[in-house]
């Protein structure tokens, strides 16, 4: 079972002079979706670093939105953590689920890219056990930003996308004239 987060796009159009381009962009977003994945990554790992000391008092992100909280371990697992070695790093013992969540192709990354979707996170039970007290899969305020930017940059043609740039038409509408030669149909024919 994987922990992946998903989300859906709805498209206003305002500006029907651009649906040339609209068509073109709104038919896959395949491109934004990988933008989208590799700054969440990155921003993971701000998010594990918020969790660096805090393995008692525990962290809460999005305080003033809609709040995620990792909540801190028990004084014996933190004793134990310790004496064992490891750092007083919330959801950081060995850092294999930070690594997970936070460096695409490293083991339990998990992002699946399709036109129309995209399914990102991890794989690793890590994260299913610890998904009702420190869940490490979530859109904080910034991440939901991020989306509204990327694919208003998408849809604008803005960096870090390229411009949209009409193709050249004319060995499609050849062929599109010679499939119809010989059929007469009004304005197609000329």
């Amino acid at each position: 079972m994987a922990v992946v987060r998903s989300f859906s796009v709805s498209i206003v159009f305002r500006n029907w002079d651009a649906l040339e381009q609209m068509k073109h962009r709104v038919a896959g977003f395949q491109e934004v979706f990988e933008a989208i994945i590799e700054r969440w990554t990155a921003h993971n790992a701000d998010k594990f670093e918020e969790a660096r000391g805090a393995q008692l008092s525990g962290v809460i992100f999005d305080v003033d939105t809609e709040p995620v909280m990792w909540k801190g371990v028990t004084d014996e697992y933190a004793a134990e953590k310790t004496r064992d070695g490891f750092p007083n790093w919330l959801m950081v013992r060995t850092g294999e689920l930070m690594a997970s969540l936070t460096e695409p192709g490293n083991l339990g990354w998990y992002a699946e890219v399709e036109k129309d979707y995209a399914l990102f996170g991890t794989i690793l039970n890590k994260a299913i056990w610890h998904r009702f007290t420190r869940p490490v899969n979530f859109l904080d305020s910034e991440d939901r930003q991020m989306i509204r930017d990327m694919f208003g940059a998408y849809l604008d043609g803005e960096a870090p996308f390229r411009q949209y740039e009409k193709s050249e038409a004319k060995v499609m509408d050849a062929e599109f004239k010679s499939m119809f030669k010989g059929v007469t149909l009004p304005g197609l024919n000329p």
